[in-house]
């Protein structure tokens, strides 16, 4: 009876069970992840998003809308990727695998929250392109 009370209150709120220490057997480590993920993107941002409305609608004149004023709820750190994946796109972006640059090495540094280096803000070269326009001339 108490699995099923518990299970009833997180489905009016919108919360996976697992998230109320309430997980099942069939949960697995590798599942983990993409229940928080759920949980960020179908409890967590509609509930900021709600937020947000009520914040506007409450609390901000027609001036202030009209200045652009708005409330907002920044969560997008709570749909970060795991670690091992953003270091795979950070490289691609930064150029591995011999594909052209397309951010640098201070953009990465921001996103993870870093402080930006000397010389970080130049497009890097990958080696194999380097290798490739010399072969191929100018």
């Amino acid at each position: 009876t108490r699995r099923f009370q518990i299970e009833e209150v997180c489905r009016a709120f919108g919360v996976q069970p697992i998230m109320v220490g309430h997980g099942s057997n069939t949960s697995t480590y590798a599942s983990a992840e993409q229940f928080f993920l759920h949980h960020a993107v179908h409890t967590i941002r509609p509930w900021h998003r709600l937020f947000e409305a009520s914040i506007d609608a409450s609390l901000l004149s027609d001036a202030d809308a009209d200045a652009g004023y708005y409330s907002a709820f920044f969560d997008g750190e709570l749909l970060r990727a795991n670690a091992k994946d953003r270091a795979e796109v950070y490289a691609r972006g930064l150029g591995a695998g011999g594909t052209a640059a397309y951010v640098t090495p201070n953009e990465v540094r921001a996103w993870e929250e870093m402080d930006p280096i000397e010389g970080g803000d130049t497009l890097p070269h990958p080696a194999g392109a380097a290798r490739q326009e010399a072969a191929n001339g100018p």
